[in-house]
Parts: C-alpha cells; structure tokens; sequence
C-alpha cells in the first residue's frame, strides 16, 4: 500500500473511531426518559401485550406507545447487559448512522477526503444528542432512505426503492418521527415535477410514476403499526400544542450557547453558497434545505437533520462525477480492522462497568430517596417532577407517577402545572396531585423543596443532597 493509501486508512479510523471513544469516556446513562423505555418494554413481556391505557401514572388516560419495538428492544438489552448494554446500543448505532452517512455523501462525491471532512464535520455537529432513545434510530433511518433515494438516482436500479415501505414499516413501529421519511420520499417525489416548471436540468434516472407509487406504499405501511390511523392522530395531538416546544428542554429552540450550534448554522450558509456557486438550483434541495432549517433551529433535537441535508447539498454541489470511486479493497479492509481494534481496546480500557455507571447514575437520579422508599416500605401516592418521573416508573414499579416524560399522555396543560407547581408559581398550592401526595421526591435547588423543609405538614425522611424526600406528617 502506498502512502497515501495507508492516510487515507488512519483517517478512516479516526472518522469512526473518534465518537465511540468520547462516549465510552464520557458515558452515562443520564437520559430521564430511557428509564420509561425500559419499564414500557418491561411490562409488555409481563402482559403479553401493548398497552393502550397508561398503566404508569395517576393519569391513568390512553396512551399510544408509539415507540413499542424500541422498548422491548432495549429491555432486552438492559436484561442482558445491564447500563453498560445501554451506552453500546448508543455506541453501535452512532457508528451504523456515521458509516451510512459517509456511503452517502460518497454516492454523490467522488473525493475521499471531502467526503470524510464532510461527515466529519456533521456527526460533530449533533454528536450532543446522541442518547439512548428510539430517536436514534429515527436519524439511522433517515440516513438509510436519503441514501437508497440518492443511489437509485445515480444507478438507475429501481427495484431498490421497493426497500423504502418495508422501511417506514420498520420506522413507523419505532418512533414518531417517522413522518420525516415520508416527507423526504414525498419531496423528491414531486422533485421532477418542480425541476419542469423552473426548467432545471437534471441526469436522474427514477420515473416520477415510480416514486409516486413508492410513496403511496410507504405511506400505507406506515399503517401497519397496533394503533393504525391513531398514530397519525398523536402527530396532530403535538401540533396543537405549542407550549410543549418551551416546556420540554429537548425540544426548545437552538440557544446558540454551544460551538456545535453555529458549526450547524455554518453548514447550512456553506450549503447556500455552495448551490449559488454550482448553479444548482434543485427544488428537492432548496424544500429540504429550507425545511431542515427551521427544524433544527426550532427545536436543538433536529440539529441532526439540519446537519445532514446541509452537508447533502454541500456534497452535490461539490460532485463532479455521477458515479463514486470506491476506496480500494486493503485500503478499506485496513480501516475497518483499525476501527475495531481502537473499539476493542475502548472496550477494555476506557468503557466503565455497571457498577462504576450506576455510580454515575446516582448522581443524577434520586437513587437514595427510592431505596429509603422500599426499605421502609412506605406508600404513595407520590408526586414528583417531570424530569424524574421516568426514573420513578422504572425503580418503584407500583407507585404511578403524578408526570413523567411522555408528554403524549400527560399534554402541555398537565405538564405545565406541574412546572408551575415545582417554581411555586400561581395557585401552586390547590395542585390536586400535591394535595393528596404522602410522598414527595424533589431536587433540592427547587423552589418547593425549599419551602416544604419549613412545612410543618411534611417530614424530610431522606436528603442525599441528590434528592429530598419528603413524607407527609401523621
């Protein structure tokens, strides 16, 4: 192998290698809604059955558990590996996202290195909200369909698009988010309808008949889910709630206090100026620019998709080819054992074990409070806070929650109160959950836990300094 051969392999293990070694590092499972996950994928082993009703707090109302194979899934894997189960599912799948992606971008640029800087660049960019929870794989997956759509139209072959309603069938039982498949088959569908009317010449190689037909077939596989059109109706359920983008911290807007926010913002200018220069004008480009855009801006858990699509158009703008080079056989056999002997020696040295995660883990949840709780054996109800309302599902099994991380059960109004609640703000006191509380778990910066240690209707049982726990004077 030549010497730029064997540059173009450390490269490759660095590209691959660089995320899976940080979050072995930096690993914890701090994620407040991964332990819902677990107690949902949990239950439905116990009772054989998906659950239409929530069986996990005191609003007791329909749930549709829209992400249900995630959750077995991942009960699967924490049954099998504990925590540290957990932060590989996170592992492997930032390498699957990370690999599909750099394919991608290689479909539509010929350079190596461009392509690499690109990818790069990208998984920085939302590296941050790489978490354990079925949004993973909602990224994975929408990687997955932006390179079938872009390497049918470089090939031809059209038997591949075929693929995508099996896709979407898959997506539609993992996450919500789904919706964002459908609109990326629908905009380069319409794409060659758009291209007519502006007059914008392109060397594509799909019927439009064909991706209309393949959007109709993914559109109804998405049905096949065990709620049917009831999922469709927990996407308008979202929409008409707007407050629920400032309530939950994941979906608040870009607050631009973190470098990876303004690289972000960077790709997208780079990706207009890249199109202006290139003079290529593709509809399907300009909608998803524009699209992922205020995605991402309007909620920081999209980064993602701003991330990708720009650096998408950036690779187009800079193809000079239709057709990708492939790296040479040793070249890419040499990166990917590189890749697994840096992952392995990860493994080994760096990755932490269960004990050293659950550690960890006690640090942020009120792991003291709910041992106090079962080994005094006392009872609810309980009221808690939205951020620790997960955790409490998972650890005391037979206490329902007053709120927790599913805001499609509990809706922007519930969520809100408690909120409200928690800063004591107007009328916090006649918070009917609160009321009837013989428990309350709260972190001890909240404005409530302050005042509820000078009141003498409670009792503080525990402080860890973690978490108070409160329980009600006889």
């Amino acid at each position: 192998m030549t010497g730029s051969e064997w540059l173009k392999v450390l490269a490759f293990v660095v590209l691959f290698s660089w995320y899976p070694l940080s979050a072995m590092h930096w690993a914890n499972v701090s994620d407040p809604d991964i332990w819902w996950h677990l107690r949902a994928g949990e239950w439905m082993f116990q009772n054989h059955a998906i659950p239409h009703l929530d069986p996990f707090s005191v609003t007791g109302g329909p749930w549709v558990a829209y992400s249900w194979t995630f959750e077995a899934f991942i009960y699967q894997v924490a049954s099998r590996w504990d925590l540290v189960g957990i932060v590989t599912y996170t592992i492997l799948m930032s390498l699957a996202i990370i690999g599909i992606l750099f394919r991608s971008l290689r479909t539509l640029t010929s350079d190596f290195w461009r392509a690499a800087a690109l990818t790069l660049i990208t998984s920085l960019t939302f590296s941050r909200i790489f978490s354990p929870r079925p949004g993973l794989f909602t990224t994975l997956l929408f990687v997955v369909v932006l390179h079938i759509l872009l390497s049918t139209e470089r090939d031809g072959r059209a038997r591949r698009l075929w693929l995508l309603p099996l896709v979407m069938l898959a997506w539609a039982n993992i996450h919500i988010q789904f919706v964002y498949g459908l609109f990326l088959i629908g905009v380069f569908a319409i794409d060659p309808l758009l291209s007519r009317i502006i007059r914008y010449k392109t060397d594509r190689k799909i019927p439009a008949s064909t991706l209309w037909l393949v959007f109709a077939a993914s559109t109804l596989a998405t049905l096949v889910n065990p709620y049917g059109i009831g999922i469709y109706r927990v996407i308008s359920d979202f929409a008409r709630q707007p407050k629920l983008y400032s309530l939950v911290i994941e979906t608040q807007p870009m607050k631009f206090n973190h470098f990876t926010h303004y690289l972000a913002i960077g790709m997208v200018l780079l990706a207009v100026v890249m199109m202006l220069r290139a003079k290529r004008f593709r509809p399907a480009w300009i909608i998803l620019l524009a699209w992922a855009t205020a995605s991402g801006i309007h909620a920081e858990r999209d980064v993602w998709v701003l991330a990708i699509v720009a650096a998408t158009v950036i690779a187009d703008s800079l193809s000079i080819a239709s057709g990708s080079e492939p790296l040479g056989s040793r070249t890419r056999l040499f990166g990917v054992a590189g890749v697994g002997v840096v992952v392995l020696l990860g493994l080994t040295w760096i990755m932490p074990t269960n004990k050293e995660l659950l550690s960890r883990v006690s640090r942020v949840f009120p792991m003291g409070s709910v041992a106090y709780i079962h080994e005094h054996k006392l009872q609810g109800p309980i009221f808690n806070d939205f951020n620790w309302g997960g955790f409490l599902i998972y650890t005391l099994p037979d206490m329902p929650v007053s709120i927790d991380g599913r805001t499609n059960v509990h809706g922007q109004d519930r969520i809100e109160n408690s909120w409200n609640t928690w800063k004591m703000g107007p009328n916090w006191q006649n918070d009917p959950n609160l009321n009837r509380a013989n428990l309350i778990i709260g972190e001890p910066e909240l404005p409530l836990t302050k005042a509820l240690a000078h009141d003498s209707r409670y009792r503080v049982a525990f402080n860890d300094g973690v978490s108070v726990l409160f329980v009600r004077a006889q």
